[in-house]
Order: structure tokens, then sequence, then C-alpha cells
């Protein structure tokens, strides 16, 4: 009999403690999400998955000042304010608006910015810094034809020292198409560098678009290298990454790469 009532004592008891548990995990606070930013640009370069953005003179409003505006969410609040910082958390300055914003300033020259947001709603919490990621902003004074220009100058110079990394730094992982993508792009390069000497190529670039998402550009090439008895040229449209360095995501037309393959009987 005093098994039973053992074995009973302790069920009541189990029954008692996980109600208390019960209890106290229906009234302990939810935790809440906090507030955020939902969406950044500047002009046609979305934010949102950036991480290194070059600002150049179109950019620009007719005042000078990069213009950024967005949307913030408040969890479930209103959104009692927005805040920028240009310096990586450093300072801070306030954005005018609330769950539609905007922040403008003056950039300077050749300067860089580690730009991040930061969101608080009228409960007092406050969304993380880094949330949204952080934003390099690079300020260069010139147009987009001298931009991209300076890009395929940089190509060029990295194709004719044969110096593989260096060229395919400038080139994105996202790289598409031919030939199969990143890497058999590089079997390719790598190829040429192994087969061709005194290279020398030279782009001109004729056109730009600023698309949305992407910089296209027209451009005509011309290369040499030891043996070749007349000059390669062809017409290329290159594609560049605004909110990834500039880097390559895309090459048609005529290619100038893969000319060790083309020299093969």
């Amino acid at each position: 009999m005093s098994l039973w009532k053992g074995c009973y004592r302790c069920v009541v008891t189990s029954i008692v403690l996980l109600s208390l548990v019960s209890l106290a995990w229906g009234m302990a606070p939810q935790k809440l999400d906090k507030p955020s930013i939902t969406n950044a640009a500047i002009g046609k370069k979305d934010l949102t998955n950036a991480t290194d953005v070059t600002i150049i003179k179109e950019d620009l409003t007719s005042n000078g000042e990069i213009l950024i505006v967005g949307t913030a969410d408040g969890a479930g609040s209103q959104v009692k304010k927005v805040e920028v910082s240009l310096d990586g958390g450093k300072t801070w300055e306030k954005a005018t608006g609330h769950e539609s914003w905007q922040f403008r300033f003056v950039p300077l020259p050749n300067k860089s910015y580690q730009l991040i947001f930061r969101v608080t709603n009228s409960a007092g919490l406050i969304s993380a810094p880094k949330a949204f990621g952080i934003k390099r902003l690079t300020y260069l004074p010139i147009t987009l034809w001298e931009l991209i220009q300076q890009q395929a100058d940089k190509l060029a110079k990295a194709y004719m020292s044969r110096r593989l990394e260096q060229y395919m730094e400038l080139i994105s992982k996202d790289y598409q198409q031919y030939p199969k993508g990143w890497q058999g792009l590089r079997r390719t390069i790598d190829n040429d560098f192994k087969t061709l000497n005194n290279i020398v190529l030279r782009f001109t670039v004729d056109q730009v678009y600023e698309l949305e998402g992407v910089i296209m550009a027209e451009m005509h090439w011309r290369l040499t290298y030891a043996g070749l008895v007349i000059p390669e040229e062809g017409y290329a449209e290159i594609h560049f990454d605004p909110t990834d360095q500039l880097k390559i995501v895309l090459q048609e037309k005529d290619r100038y790469f893969g000319t060790a393959a083309r020299m093969r009987p």
C-alpha cells in the first residue's frame, strides 16, 4: 500500500510541477522582433545586398549630394527614428522621415564611407546597427564612361601582365555563361597566360548603359602577341556589377580571351 501511495504522490507532484512550468512560460514576456531597415537605395543602386558601391557624378543630386532613400519597419510599433552612420557607427545622424525616410550628404572626392543604419521604434527597441550590412561607399568625381574605361584598362593591364590572380579579382564569382562560369574562365585565361608572350591588349569604350542592377558597356578590343602577324580585334559587350566593385558578370560577342585555344591547328 505504501508503495502505491508513493507512486501516487510522485505523479501528483509531477503534474503540479508541469502546470507551474507551463504557467510561468505563458506569463514570461515574449521576445519581440527588433525594428529594421527593409530597403535602401541611391538612385538605381539598390543597397540591400551591396557591399562595395562606387558613386560617380551622375549619382549626385543637382546640389552635389548623395541622396539615400529607404523604408523601415517598426516590428509592430511605429518607427520613431532612422539614423545613419558614415563611419561604421562612430557617429550618427538622423534621417528625415520614419517608415519612409531619406538621408543626404555632400561626399568628399575619392573618399570611402562605411555606411550603416539603425532604427528605433516607439517601444524603445533599437535595431542592430549592422543588421542591414556594412556598405562601403566611394565617391569618384568622374563620369560613368570614364569609370568603365578605367575598369577596362585594369582588365587589359592584368591580361597583359599575365597575372592570373590579379585578372580574376576583376571577375565576379557570379560570372555567367561561356566558358561555364568563373572556374571555366579561370582555366581558359590561365591557358592563355601559359601560352602567349608579349601580349598587348587595348579596350576602347564606345557606349555605356546603366540598366537595372548592371552597367553594360560596348567596347572595341585589339589584341596582339608574339607570333601574330595581323592583330586580332573585335567588339565585346561587358556587364559590370555596380554593387560589387564593378566586377564583370558577363562577356558576350567577340572574345579576346581563349586565344591559346584558337591557336591550335
